[in-house]
């Protein structure tokens, strides 16, 4: 199941283009910031689906501009995005988030190193708070259903800063208390 090759037949139905241009649709409308996916996964993801059959593959040259592939979703690729569709609507939701991995790993740092890393993710989260709710408002071009998602990144934003003064005040108040103890205790 793969939420790049969701991805990438979505805007294809909507619009058939080169890998390239999809790299740059996804760039231009902040797409990369609602789910993850790297430029190169979207060139090498288009080529594999044409070569399985999901996608017509047309070379075109337009004047003086080198030779471009467009790409179309054809009756099977269309199968294929339903598919994928119902799968991810189905499957369960991760809640892995970037941040449990320095939290899991704070116990090898002092306590003021710590107690500085925490500070450092909350500014970065706030920063990152000013950017949703331009988003929210409008501000930042994106396709009419990208608000819901930025709105939806909006909300858990709010909980992992209200999440990260709770783990800093946990850190701080029981620091000596985590390292006391073997992992299997803890």
């Amino acid at each position: 199941m793969s939420s790049i090759d969701l991805i990438i037949l979505g805007l294809l139905l909507r619009n058939p283009c080169s890998a390239y241009d999809l790299e740059k649709l996804i760039r231009d409308n902040h797409l990369n910031f609602l789910v993850k996916i790297s430029m190169p996964a979207i060139y090498k993801s288009t080529v594999r689906m044409a070569q399985q059959g999901y996608l017509e593959a047309v070379t075109a040259k337009d004047g003086k501009m080198p030779e471009k592939t467009i790409y179309t979703v054809n009756t099977a690729g269309h199968e294929y995005f339903r598919r994928l569709l119902q799968e991810h609507s189905e499957s369960p939701i991760g809640y892995q988030f970037e941040p449990n991995t320095v939290v899991l790993c704070l116990d090898n740092v002092g306590k003021s190193e710590g107690l500085e890393v925490l500070s450092r993710l909350k500014e970065k989260l706030a920063d990152d708070a000013k950017f949703l709710s331009k988003a929210v408002e409008g501000g930042v071009f994106t396709p009419p259903l990208g608000r819901l998602i930025f709105r939806q990144q909006q909300m858990i934003n709010e909980t992992l800063l209200m999440w990260v003064d709770e783990a800093r005040a946990e850190y701080d108040h029981s620091y000596d208390d985590l390292l006391s103890k073997p992992l299997e205790e803890i």
